[in-house]
């Protein structure tokens, strides 16, 4: 996120804005949830613009409260040993398979909201954008797709047996 002058905020207010600046110099937002920063590469595209104080208030508003959702999922989250246990359960007969699919429908349930509540965050964010602001945005993403593509061009080019590289790799392991 570029160089952005705020007004004068309370260290509360700043947090989340502080937050972000602070990952994004570390490889994005999500980098300081210690996850790839995928969802938030929208957040880090409008920092870039020139935002009012008003829309930055709003966009930290934001943050804030999409941060407060992963630490909620977070929390909330079924415990990888607990799904191991289901499937020793299973084998045990302590767990009917009605018990398992329920955990499974429960899990893509959590899934479904949380990709839900992102596109949610994504209309609010691009509702605070004014109709320039929204074109600049729109350069930004066609850039960074031209990026991507061309980079995945180039790599495919430079490597064009490299996935089946790694099958024969992984095969030999397993012979082992």
């Amino acid at each position: 996120l570029g160089a952005i002058s705020l007004p004068a905020q309370t260290a509360d207010a700043a947090a989340p804005r502080a937050r972000v600046e602070q990952a994004t110099q570390r490889g994005g937002p999500a980098k300081a949830e210690g996850k790839a920063g995928r969802g938030h590469s929208l957040v880090r595209a409008v920092g870039q613009l020139e935002l009012t104080a008003a829309q930055q208030a709003s966009l930290d508003a934001i943050i804030a409260e999409a941060a407060a959702e992963r630490r909620a999922r977070s929390e909330s989250r079924e415990d990888p040993e607990a799904r191991e246990g289901k499937l020793v359960g299973l084998l045990d007969g302590s767990v009917s398979p009605a018990e398992a699919h329920a955990s499974i429908d429960e899990r893509a349930k959590a899934k479904t909201a949380k990709a839900h509540a992102e596109l949610d965050r994504n209309v609010r964010v691009i509702a605070l954008l004014t109709p320039e602001q929204r074109v600049q945005l729109q350069q930004m993403v066609d850039e960074r797709r031209t990026r991507r593509s061309e980079t995945a061009t180039a790599g495919q080019r430079a490597r064009p047996n490299a996935r089946a590289n790694a099958r024969a790799k992984a095969g030999k392991r397993r012979q082992r």
